[in-house]
């Protein structure tokens, strides 16, 4: 699983024929997104609220990366009119 999320960088979502809770905390310990067994009565519900946080996660990713962005041109704006300031008031 490690070497997936490493080669593709894609989130894992790992789907079990069991439910074992220390397979469970193992496959998120090692980077798995979620757990699903396969065999309980909701799983087809919790696969879809898996894959739904997935997707939301990623989003949100992305949105921190364009605040990032943001908030560095900012800085990089306030940081010149700064030094325009004080390079007036030095020259002057």
């Amino acid at each position: 699983m490690m070497r997936l999320k490493d080669e593709h960088d894609a989130p894992v979502i790992f789907l079990s024929s069991q439910e074992n809770a220390t397979i469970s905390a193992n496959t998120i310990k090692y980077g798995a997104e979620d757990y699903v067994a396969k065999n309980s009565q909701d799983s087809f519900n919790r696969l879809e609220i898996a894959i739904n946080n997935v997707l939301h996660n990623i989003q949100l990713q992305k949105d921190i990366v364009k605040q990032r962005r943001f908030i560095g041109i900012m800085a990089f704006i306030f940081l010149t009119l700064i030094a325009g300031v004080i390079l007036t008031k030095v020259l002057n």
